[in-house]
């Protein structure tokens, strides 16, 4: 999606926090590191750090604004 600070991706489960997009931590069991690796570069590759939204961060609570009930405001 394009916002007013650039693409933004919810890449929800691909990780937990947003700082396994910035130092390469894969969360969960990974069956293929290569691949999940893989898969972050993809990622940011698609949209700036800041604009990447893991699925489980407790920041994504904090960090943004509740536009409406239910609703987010990611950027």
């Amino acid at each position: 999606m394009n916002t007013a600070k650039g693409p933004a991706v919810v890449a929800s489960d691909s990780a937990h926090i947003a700082r396994s997009y910035k130092d390469d931590v894969p969360s969960g069991l990974i069956v293929d590191m290569v691949v999940w690796l893989k898969s972050y570069d993809k990622l940011r590759s698609k949209a700036p750090l800041a604009n990447l939204f893991p699925g489980h961060d407790t920041l994504m609570l904090t960090n943004y604004p509740k536009a409406a009930e239910d609703i987010t405001q990611l950027a």
